[in-house]
Protein backbone atom coordinates (compact mmCIF):
# COMPACT_ATOMS: atom_id res chain seq x y z
CA UNK A 1 0.00 0.00 0.00
CA UNK A 2 1.31 3.43 -0.80
CA UNK A 3 1.24 6.39 1.52
CA UNK A 4 -0.58 8.39 -1.15
CA UNK A 5 -3.51 5.98 -0.90
CA UNK A 6 -3.62 6.65 2.83
CA UNK A 7 -3.37 10.40 2.35
CA UNK A 8 -6.31 10.33 -0.05
CA UNK A 9 -8.72 8.78 2.46
CA UNK A 10 -11.26 11.26 3.79
CA UNK A 11 -12.46 9.54 6.96
CA UNK A 12 -10.11 8.72 9.83
CA UNK A 13 -11.98 5.50 10.67
CA UNK A 14 -11.68 4.29 7.07
CA UNK A 15 -7.98 5.14 7.02
CA UNK A 16 -7.39 3.24 10.25
CA UNK A 17 -9.21 0.22 8.86
CA UNK A 18 -7.06 0.29 5.71
CA UNK A 19 -3.89 0.56 7.76
CA UNK A 20 -4.81 -2.34 10.02
CA UNK A 21 -5.95 -4.46 7.10
CA UNK A 22 -2.60 -3.90 5.38
CA UNK A 23 -0.65 -4.82 8.50
CA UNK A 24 -2.72 -7.97 9.06
CA UNK A 25 -2.07 -9.33 5.56
CA UNK A 26 0.68 -11.97 5.45
CA UNK A 27 3.87 -10.04 4.76
CA UNK A 28 1.96 -6.75 4.93
CA UNK A 29 4.20 -3.70 5.13
CA UNK A 30 2.87 -0.19 5.46
CA UNK A 31 4.94 2.71 4.10
CA UNK A 32 4.44 6.04 5.87
CA UNK A 33 6.09 9.33 4.83
CA UNK A 34 7.89 11.47 7.42
CA UNK A 35 6.90 15.14 7.29
CA UNK A 36 8.29 16.58 10.54
CA UNK A 37 11.67 16.72 12.26
CA UNK A 38 10.75 15.46 15.75
CA UNK A 39 12.71 12.21 15.20
CA UNK A 40 15.88 13.86 13.88
CA UNK A 41 18.53 12.48 13.22
CA UNK A 42 16.97 9.01 12.96
CA UNK A 43 14.12 10.16 10.71
CA UNK A 44 14.10 13.34 8.63
CA UNK A 45 11.40 14.95 6.47
CA UNK A 46 11.17 13.13 3.15
CA UNK A 47 12.03 9.70 4.57
CA UNK A 48 9.67 6.76 4.15
CA UNK A 49 9.19 4.46 7.14
CA UNK A 50 8.38 0.78 6.63
CA UNK A 51 6.00 -0.41 9.34
CA UNK A 52 5.15 -4.01 10.30
CA UNK A 53 2.90 -5.44 13.03
CA UNK A 54 4.28 -5.83 16.55
CA UNK A 55 5.74 -9.16 17.59
CA UNK A 56 4.33 -9.39 21.11
CA UNK A 57 3.82 -6.26 23.18
CA UNK A 58 5.39 -2.95 22.16
CA UNK A 59 8.64 -2.33 24.08
CA UNK A 60 10.28 0.94 25.14
CA UNK A 61 12.98 1.92 22.67
CA UNK A 62 11.10 0.84 19.55
CA UNK A 63 10.09 3.36 16.90
CA UNK A 64 6.35 3.02 16.54
CA UNK A 65 3.70 4.50 14.27
CA UNK A 66 0.64 5.67 16.16
CA UNK A 67 -2.51 7.66 15.60
CA UNK A 68 -2.32 10.85 17.68
CA UNK A 69 -5.05 13.49 17.36
CA UNK A 70 -6.11 12.06 14.01
CA UNK A 71 -2.60 12.02 12.48
CA UNK A 72 -0.14 9.19 11.90
CA UNK A 73 3.12 9.89 13.74
CA UNK A 74 6.39 8.01 14.06
CA UNK A 75 7.89 8.34 17.55
CA UNK A 76 10.04 6.34 19.92
CA UNK A 77 8.17 4.45 22.63
CA UNK A 78 9.51 5.95 25.84
CA UNK A 79 7.60 4.13 28.57
CA UNK A 80 4.56 2.04 29.38
CA UNK A 81 2.33 2.88 32.35
CA UNK A 82 -0.76 1.26 33.82
CA UNK A 83 -3.51 3.85 34.32
CA UNK A 84 -7.02 2.79 35.24
CA UNK A 85 -6.27 -0.84 34.44
CA UNK A 86 -5.11 -0.05 30.88
CA UNK A 87 -1.66 0.33 29.42
CA UNK A 88 -0.74 3.84 28.29
CA UNK A 89 2.17 4.18 25.91
CA UNK A 90 4.19 7.41 26.20
CA UNK A 91 5.91 8.46 22.98
CA UNK A 92 8.70 10.99 22.40
CA UNK A 93 10.70 12.22 19.43
CA UNK A 94 14.48 11.78 19.40
CA UNK A 95 14.95 15.53 18.88
CA UNK A 96 14.02 16.14 22.53
CA UNK A 97 10.47 17.23 21.88
CA UNK A 98 7.78 17.09 24.52
CA UNK A 99 6.39 13.59 25.05
CA UNK A 100 3.05 12.69 23.53
CA UNK A 101 0.41 12.06 26.18
CA UNK A 102 -0.11 8.35 26.69
CA UNK A 103 -1.84 6.56 23.82
CA UNK A 104 -3.80 3.33 24.09
CA UNK A 105 -2.75 0.05 22.45
CA UNK A 106 -5.37 0.40 19.74
CA UNK A 107 -3.72 3.68 18.67
CA UNK A 108 -0.37 1.93 18.08
CA UNK A 109 -0.39 0.64 14.51
CA UNK A 110 3.00 -1.03 14.21
CA UNK A 111 6.77 -0.77 14.59
CA UNK A 112 9.30 0.70 12.19
CA UNK A 113 11.75 -1.80 10.69
CA UNK A 114 13.37 0.26 7.94
CA UNK A 115 13.77 3.78 6.60
CA UNK A 116 14.06 4.66 2.92
CA UNK A 117 16.11 7.84 2.47
CA UNK A 118 17.03 9.10 -1.00
CA UNK A 119 16.39 5.66 -2.47
CA UNK A 120 18.53 3.77 0.09
CA UNK A 121 16.89 1.34 2.48
CA UNK A 122 18.37 1.28 6.00
CA UNK A 123 17.34 -0.91 8.91
CA UNK A 124 16.09 0.69 12.12
CA UNK A 125 17.89 -0.10 15.36
CA UNK A 126 15.63 -0.55 18.38
CA UNK A 127 17.08 1.04 21.48
CA UNK A 128 15.73 -1.88 23.47
CA UNK A 129 19.04 -3.71 23.01
CA UNK A 130 21.43 -0.78 22.48
CA UNK A 131 23.58 0.24 25.39
CA UNK A 132 23.40 -3.02 27.30
CA UNK A 133 26.82 -4.24 28.31
CA UNK A 134 27.84 -7.43 30.04
CA UNK A 135 28.29 -7.06 33.80
CA UNK A 136 31.88 -6.75 35.03
CA UNK A 137 33.19 -8.73 37.93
Amino acid sequence: MSASRLAGQGQAATETDVVRETLLEPGGILVVPVDDSTMRPCLVPGDLVEVVPFLGLPRPGQIVVARVSGNLVARRLESVEMIGGRRRYRLRGDAGTEPVAGVLREDLLGRAVAVVRQGRRMGVVDRTAVGRRPARR
